[in-house]
C-alpha cells in the first residue's frame, strides 16, 4: 500500500518539528543551570539559659546562663548547695563546643513545650540565643526528646567541676 505524497510529506514535517523542539528544549536544559535546594544554613547558638524548676518535694531549683565569651552564671535558688548568683569564666573553647552541640541539636526546630505527663517532675526551661539575634524558649519535664536530657546533664556536670573560683556577683537570684 502506498501513502499518498501529502500525507507522507506532512508525517515527515510534523516527525522534523517534534525533533528541532526537542533538540531546543534540551539546550535550553543545559543553559539554565538547576537550582538544587541546599539545605538552610543551621544558625550558631551564641548563649543558653538552663532553668531547672520546682517539684512537690525538694528537687534543686537553680539556672545556668552559658555565653560564648566563656562566662557561665549560676543563680541557685532553693535546694541546692549554693544559693544565690555565682560567676565563672571558663575556657572559652570548652564553652564554644558545648554551644555547638546545641546548633547540631538543631533547637532552633524542636518544639516550644513538651507536655508535663507526671505534675511531680520538675521543670527544665531552656532560653536559646541564635547568631542571628533569634531566641527559642523550650519548657521540658523530661519527656521531650533524648538530646534536651543529655545537654541538661553536661551543662550540670560543667557546673559542678570541682574548683572553688567561682565568685559571688551583687546580682540576686530571681525566684
Amino acid at each position: 500500500m502506498r501513502l499518498p505524497t501529502r500525507l507522507l510529506v506532512f508525517v515527515s514535517l510534523l516527525s522534523l518539528g517534534a525533533t528541532v523542539q526537542s533538540c531546543k528544549n534540551s539546550q535550553k536544559a543545559k543553559a539554565t543551570p538547576t537550582t538544587l535546594q541546599t539545605p538552610a544554613a543551621v544558625p550558631q547558638v551564641t548563649a543558653v539559659m538552663m532553668s531547672r524548676g520546682y517539684c512537690f518535694g525538694k528537687c534543686p531549683v537553680y539556672s545556668i546562663e552559658l555565653k560564648n565569651s566563656g562566662l557561665v552564671r549560676y543563680s541557685g535558688k532553693k535546694f541546692v548547695d549554693k544559693e544565690g548568683v555565682y560567676e565563672k569564666t571558663f575556657d572559652k573553647a570548652a564553652i564554644s563546643a558545648l554551644l555547638k552541640e546545641f546548633s547540631q541539636a538543631r533547637f532552633d526546630t524542636l518544639q516550644d513545650s513538651y507536655p508535663r505527663t507526671v505534675s511531680d517532675l520538675p521543670s527544665i526551661t531552656y532560653a536559646v540565643t541564635f547568631s542571628n539575634g533569634k531566641a527559642k524558649y523550650i519548657q521540658n519535664a523530661h519527656f521531650g526528646p533524648q538530646v534536651l536530657a543529655t545537654l541538661a546533664s553536661e551543662i550540670d556536670a560543667l557546673v559542678k567541676s570541682p574548683d572553688y573560683s567561682w565568685k559571688r556577683t551583687a546580682v540576686q537570684a530571681e525566684d
